[in-house]
């Protein structure tokens, strides 16, 4: 786990530019600024998650996913109570997913609610 500011973030803007760079077409005049916006984006995440985020998107398989419900958005494995109370306790640290490998985060509707939910 790592916990540096907007890291999380950072990777979600990546993977966000590479899939909209991927709807251009070769030639598309957008393309070099969007190239250099993710060039901007990439100078600010560590060696180590740009190789780990490169590795998958190399195979076309998601580099990073939200956690909801318990859920892992890619594998769509359910994870233990721990798991997801530690993905609340520590929000904006890097985590990835133990079944599939995909960085994972807390899905928008629940990064602000409560660790674990009582049933009613």
């Amino acid at each position: 786990m790592t916990h540096r500011p907007n890291l999380i973030q950072s990777l979600r803007q990546l993977e966000e530019l590479d899939k909209a760079r991927g709807r251009l077409k070769p030639r598309s005049t957008k393309l070099a600024g969007l190239d250099a916006e993710i060039e901007s984006v990439r100078q600010r995440l560590p060696t180590a998650i740009l190789k780990h985020y490169d590795q998958r998107h190399a195979r076309n398989k998601p580099a990073i996913a939200p956690v909801k419900n318990g859920v892992c958005g890619a594998c769509h494995i359910s994870m233990t109570r721990n798991r997801t109370a530690e993905l609340h306790r520590t929000g904006g640290a890097i985590h990835v997913c133990e079944n599939c490998g995909v960085f994972i985060y807390l899905d928008d509707s629940q990064a602000k609610g409560p660790g674990i939910q009582s049933a009613r």
